[in-house]
């Protein structure tokens, strides 16, 4: 499953623009966001643990790359707004849908996800990918 930044696997694209015009726009590894272990299968899953240490002031705008299981280790104390929703505190455990937009103002955590590709879950379910 090929991602859009290989050398940081986190399962979602991050939509930030940039700070300044002519600038790229920014990655993980700029906002405190580096993978500190990444497995995956043949079969279309992968693991990720991720120690974050971003900007609690700042949110960041993102969108789920793919059927997300996400899990904190440490407490979580991000905040949260899916879809334009109202603003919520990270819940310890949540599961997400693919090209899902979100906000996101974290804290300093560690967190797992485990990243469910299209051929498993249509495996999975036994139906199209489309559904």
């Amino acid at each position: 499953m090929k991602q859009d930044q290989e050398a940081n696997p986190v399962p979602f694209r991050l939509e930030d623009e940039p700070s300044l015009d002519g600038e790229e726009p920014p990655k993980f590894e700029d906002i405190g966001v580096n993978a500190i272990g990444h497995i995956a299968s043949p079969r279309g899953v992968e693991l990720v643990a991720v120690d974050s240490r971003p900007d609690e002031a700042v949110w960041h705008d993102m969108t789920t790359i793919g059927w997300v299981f996400h899990m904190f280790v440490s407490p979580p104390k991000a905040m949260l707004q899916i879809d334009n929703g109202p603003e919520m505190q990270m819940p310890r455990f949540f599961f997400l849908p693919p090209n899902l937009p979100m906000r996101w103002r974290s804290a300093p955590a560690v967190n797992s996800m485990c990243l469910f590709g299209p051929e498993f879950v249509s495996g999975l379910l036994g139906t199209e990918p489309a559904l």
